[in-house]
């Protein structure tokens, strides 16, 4: 059974409107408070335009090496990935930025940083809502 990240989109307003409902719920007494954003599998962007920016070739390569050879630093990354050292260390900041990796400091005499899937998966599934969107359907 193949595991997955969600990528599903939520914009600002919808992101307040939740916090608020959050607070009231604390304000009621209420100790055992869940948001739909506390999952670890599920990663939001305000927009699709905004994840079109942000997944580039380049980045879903990088987490495919990471998947499959699982490199020790970063350096060795942009190595196996054929790339300088400051792009892929620009995207795998940005890729953690949203949870896609987890960057943990290695033990070494340089203070490595050693790049981990943050959540275990081995597919991406994007949710897209078609709510809201105007659609023209003049012929």
């Amino acid at each position: 059974m193949s595991k997955s990240i969600k990528i599903k989109f939520k914009s600002l307003r919808e992101f307040h409107q939740e916090v608020l409902e959050g607070m009231k719920e604390l304000d009621k007494g209420s100790k055992n408070l869940k948001t739909k954003s506390d999952s670890k599998d599920v990663v939001f962007f305000d927009s699709m335009l905004d994840f079109q920016n942000f997944f580039t070739a380049q980045k879903i390569e990088i987490l495919a090496i990471i998947k499959h050879v699982k490199p020790k630093t970063i350096y060795e990354l942009a190595s196996l990935a054929d790339r300088q050292f400051p792009a892929v260390l620009k995207d795998v900041k940005s890729l953690a930025n949203y949870r896609f990796l987890d960057l943990t400091e290695n033990n070494d005499s340089r203070k490595s940083i050693c790049p981990k899937l943050y959540f275990d998966y081995d597919e991406i599934e994007i949710d897209i809502p078609v709510r809201g969107y105007r659609v023209s359907l003049a012929a």
